[in-house]
């Protein structure tokens, strides 16, 4: 069964679910399975709060500890100015700058890959005058946590689908095992019990 059947079906457990129990016609598996529909469509509505939730912690928590990163770092500005001869790499450089004692530094750093020879580039710090990890920008903090967000929502509606898809699979096998008794019982009545066939 497709998932956009599925979603069809819990629109419409959500359109009757006040009338489950009285409507004689409906069968008590079909009862169960809008029963079912309809609390996986409201833990749906849950996991889509929880991501968004998922998605905020991370931004705030990344955020933070990128400030606290940039805090702790402080940034130069060294230029490219070769290939280094032992490079593994099309993309690695060797940066150089000037350090707080006067004292020329060099690099082999992996840079983008439009980058040029005379270009200049920000290296981070850390207190012992060593390059660092350079700290995530406000950008890369949001893609980050919006993919945590996703892959959370992702995880959690896949799940209420497969079970939506097994609850529907299983009371199925369930009505389908009843319609074949039907016609066993229908096949065993009276002949005087069956409708005339007609000519």
């Amino acid at each position: 069964m497709r998932t956009g059947h599925l979603l069809e079906r819990a629109r419409g457990a959500l359109r009757v679910h006040y009338a489950v129990g009285r409507n004689p016609l409906r069968r008590s598996s079909d009862r169960v399975e809008a029963a079912v529909l309809l609390m996986l469509t409201v833990l749906g509505l849950v996991a889509v709060v929880l991501a968004l939730m998922v998605a905020m912690l991370a931004f705030r928590q990344l955020g933070a500890r990128a400030d606290s990163q940039r805090a702790a770092l402080h940034r130069v500005d060294a230029t490219v100015i070769a290939n280094p001869s032992t490079a593994q790499w099309a993309r690695d450089r060797v940066l150089t700058w000037i350090d707080a004692s006067g004292r020329r530094r060099t690099y082999d750093a992996w840079v983008p890959g439009d980058t040029r020879i005379g270009d200049h580039l920000t290296v981070w710090l850390d207190a012992t005058g060593e390059p660092a990890v350079t700290p995530q920008s406000a950008g890369d903090v949001a893609v980050t946590a919006t993919a945590a967000g996703l892959g959370v929502a992702a995880l959690a509606l896949g799940a209420l689908v497969l079970a939506a898809r097994a609850t529907n699979r299983f009371l199925d096998r369930g009505r389908h095992r009843a319609l074949d008794a039907e016609w066993r019982r229908f096949n065993r009545a009276p002949s005087s019990h069956r409708p005339p066939e007609q000519s």
